[in-house]
């Protein structure tokens, strides 16, 4: 998850809180699972909300990319959120892209959350 602000920690408050519910952590430990008892294995959210390239290597480092699901909040468009999402792009398109369309890796593998139009098309595919 790519932001900072509000909306930022308000999802890291809901992440923390679901790690300390019994049932949620044995989901965790377990595997999730939906209604029809599918396993999608372990699932993790990491957070970046810098530009520092050497956070933005930490927090990818064990990711597989195949794998992974960017999600950028942004509501008004700060330019720090912009180039953190920029370098996540970067990221899935490199490992991801060769031999792909840009649009169909990123409809996979990124989504933004805003409220403003400038900053969706911003960030739209090519």
């Amino acid at each position: 998850v790519v932001g900072r602000g509000v909306p930022i920690q308000a999802l890291r408050f809901i992440y923390l809180a679901l790690l300390k519910d019994e049932e949620a952590s044995i989901g965790r430990r377990f595997g999730l699972t939906d209604s029809r008892r599918q396993s999608y294995g372990q699932r993790r959210i990491k957070f970046l909300t810098s530009v520092d390239p050497i956070r933005a290597a930490a927090v990818v480092a064990d990711l597989d990319p195949a794998s992974t699901l960017v999600i950028s909040i942004s509501l008004s468009g700060n330019e720090e959120t912009a180039v953190a999402t920029r370098t996540m792009k970067n990221w899935l398109l490199q490992s991801l892209g060769s031999g792909r369309r840009p649009e169909v890796v990123l409809s996979k593998h990124m989504m933004v959350v805003t409220g403003s139009e400038r900053v969706a098309a911003a960030h739209k595919p090519e």
